[in-house]
C-alpha cells in the first residue's frame, strides 16, 4: 500500500512536466510527510484536456451516509477494483493520475518498523493511478472530491520491504489512463504487473513515522539500503 507521500512541487511545476492544459484555482505548498485526509493534486481530464484538481486523498463512495470510512479507504486493489462497490463504477469515467515526488514504506520484519522512501528511477515524478468520486456531505450540502490510490503487488522493486506497491505510470501511460474512451478493464489488468526499474530507494529516519514532523530531512538519506 501507500500510506503516506512527498509532494514538493509547485501547480507551474506540474503544468510544465506533465503537460496540463488546465491549472487549478488552489495551489498546495510542499510537504514531505503527507497523510491521507490532505488534500492532493491530481491529473484529470475536462473537456478533452489535462486538468489539475485538488482532491482529498481517502475515497468516500458517493452513497455513503458520512465520512468516517475516508482515511481506511486510501488505496484500492487493481485486482479486485472492478468488483468492489466502492470503486466499480468509476472505473470508466472517473480515472485520474496522483503525481508524487516519491513514497514512504515500512520495513516490519524487524523489532522495530524501518521507514524506506522511494522515489523514480528514470523520471522527475512518480505518477500513481487513482480513482476519484464526488460525494455530498449530507450535514452541510458541501460536495467534496475525493480520491484512492490503485495498488497492485509488488515487484522486485520493492517486495523486500512490503508485498503492495502503487501502479505507476510512465509519462508514456497517461493519455491512455486519462483517456475516458480506452476499455477499463483492459487498462486495470496492464496494471496488475509492473515491470521492475521504476524505483530507487533507501533508508530514512523514523521521524517521519509521525504525521506532525515535516520537512526535507524526512528524505534524507541514513545508512544504506543494506544495513
Amino acid at each position: 500500500m501507500c500510506g503516506r507521500f512527498v509532494r514538493t512541487f509547485t501547480n507551474a511545476d506540474l503544468v510544465s512536466e506533465l503537460q496540463i492544459m488546465e491549472s487549478a484555482n488552489e495551489s498546495l505548498g510542499a510537504n514531505w510527510n503527507v497523510p491521507p485526509t490532505s488534500k492532493i493534486a491530481v491529473i484529470g481530464v475536462r473537456d478533452s484536456k489535462r486538468a489539475l484538481r485538488i482532491m482529498e486523498w481517502g475515497l468516500i463512495p458517493k452513497w455513503s451516509k458520512d465520512a468516517s470510512r475516508q482515511s481506511s479507504m486510501i488505496n484500492a486493489r487493481v485486482e479486485t477494483a472492478h468488483e468492489k462497490p466502492s470503486f466499480r463504477t468509476l472505473i470508466k469515467s472517473h480515472r485520474v493520475v496522483i503525481p508524487m515526488d516519491g513514497f514512504y514504506e515500512w520495513d516490519r520484519s524487524g523489532e522495530k518498523k524501518q521507514p524506506f522512501y522511494f522515489y523514480p528511477h528514470s523520471q522527475r515524478l512518480l505518477c500513481v493511478a487513482g480513482l476519484w468520486s464526488s460525494w455530498v456531505d449530507p450535514t452541510s450540502g458541501e460536495t467534496r472530491s475525493t480520491v484512492a490510490m490503485l495498488t497492485t503487488e509488488a515487484n522486485s522493486d520493492m517486495c523486500d520491504i512490503h508485498d503492495r506497491m502503487p501502479c505507476l505510470l510512465s509519462y508514456g501511460d497517461l493519455e491512455t489512463w486519462l483517456d475516458p474512451n480506452a476499455d477499463a478493464i483492459v487498462e486495470l489488468a496492464s496494471l496488475r504487473t509492473l515491470a521492475p526499474g521504476r524505483l530507487n530507494h533507501y533508508r530514512v529516519d523514523s521521524r517521519v513515522n509521525s504525521v506532525r514532523n515535516n520537512g526535507p530531512e524526512l528524505t534524507e538519506q541514513v545508512g544504506s539500503v543494506h544495513d
